[in-house]
């Protein structure tokens, strides 16, 4: 059965996405610290370059580029002994990684996330398993 959302955006603007390709914000998983429901991965692993964004919101930081548009993730390692993307940031410097990984199939956040203060909107998470740092600026 697919079932067809209606989700507004930030900006207002509305568009229909489909229960495969999003993660709706049921009461269970708006309780922080978050834990995602549904945990499929895509089946293919996948090695990504991303950069920090720091726009300054509790939304997803990390962008990957497509061509000449920019799409915001999450990130989030495989286990405790991988490093933690978000604990590599102080404050001072920026950074671009290489990651490889799985994303996960639906919409959401990063395992055990807490936003603080509101929560960004779902996008996709990356479950990764190998990361590199490529610069720091």
């Amino acid at each position: 059965m697919l079932i067809t959302l209606l989700y507004s955006c930030e900006n207002g603007t509305k568009t229909n996405q489909s229960a495969e390709t999003f993660t709706p914000i049921l009461k269970d998983t708006t309780k922080f610290p978050y834990k995602r429901l549904d945990k499929r991965l895509d089946v293919k692993d996948t090695t990504i370059t991303v950069a920090y964004a720091a726009t300054g919101c509790s939304c997803a930081q990390w962008a990957l580029k497509h061509s000449s548009e920019y799409e915001y993730i999450y990130l989030e390692p495989k286990n405790t002994s991988i490093i933690n993307a978000d604990s590599l940031l102080d404050g001072e410097h920026l950074f671009q990684l290489s990651l490889k990984g799985r994303f996960y199939k639906v919409k959401g956040y990063p395992e055990n996330y807490d936003p603080g203060k509101g929560a960004g909107e779902p996008a996709r998470v990356l479950k990764y398993e190998r990361i590199k740092i490529l610069k720091k600026y």
